[in-house]
């Protein structure tokens, strides 16, 4: 069996969109039913793990979900995320697909946890990535989950080989303001300048907080003080 990627989302282009007021629920197979389209393999088999210790997944199972897509429609259906090659999967008549275009996804709901896929800032470049979300608002907190590949080591002398691995590391937390890329805030400076694009001044609430910015309570204090900020001026307005 392998993993079979699905270029099909692209075809969701050429239909209407739908009125967000008529929620349309399809199973996850429909997402190959409905557009007939054709399988293509894209080279990665489902062992292609299996000679490595740890797990690249969010969770290591398929559970239960939802993909929503931005023309309004929501497929229900077994999903589960591989953080290490970034990509969702699902179940269709036991075979793991892999999304196509995750572009095209509102959002996707796993095991109680909400993912969506958008840019992000990282070493002054953007890029793209699925993100969990932990406090929705004007200011959304999200979460990145991280996964660490180690290679395998071969054996020497008087040294034993060790197997390649998956070691799951603590998520990095990104701060999303409408369409902007979604930025990571690792010190004072970084907070200072991110507000200064925001319209704020919030030299005094640092001062007052002393936050800790590895600390994901003080992210989301951080976070929280965006939002708060943010409801002010839009009532303002």
């Amino acid at each position: 069996m392998r993993y079979l990627k699905h270029f099909l989302l692209w075809l969701l282009l050429f239909m209407p969109l739908q009125n967000h007021s008529q929620v349309r629920v399809f199973e996850i197979e429909d997402l190959i039913d409905r557009y007939r389209i054709r399988k293509t393999i894209d080279g990665m088999d489902e062992n292609r793990y299996s000679n490595v210790q740890g797990s690249p997944y969010l969770f290591d199972d398929f559970e239960e979900g939802e993909v929503t897509l931005k023309n309004g429609s929501t497929y229900k259906g077994k999903l589960k995320y591989d953080i290490y090659a970034n990509e969702v999967l699902f179940l269709a008549r036991n075979i793991p697909y892999a999304l196509a275009y995750p572009e095209d996804v509102e959002c996707i709901q796993i095991g109680g946890v909400k993912l969506i896929y958008t840019t992000y800032t990282s070493d002054r470049r953007e890029k793209m990535s699925y993100f969990s979300v932990v406090k929705e608002g004007n200011c959304r907190f999200l979460a990145k989950p991280e996964v660490h590949f180690s290679e395998a080591v071969p054996a020497k002398p008087y040294v034993e080989a060790k197997p390649a691995s998956f070691d799951r590391e603590a998520d990095t937390y990104y701060f999303k303001v409408a369409d902007q890329p979604a930025i990571r805030i690792t010190n004072k400076s970084g907070a200072i300048d991110f507000f200064e694009t925001l319209g704020f001044d919030i030299t005094e609430f640092l001062k007052k907080e002393k936050l800790n910015f590895k600390n994901k309570q003080d992210l989301l204090k951080l976070a929280d003080h965006a939002n708060n900020l943010l409801r002010i001026e839009n009532v303002i307005e």
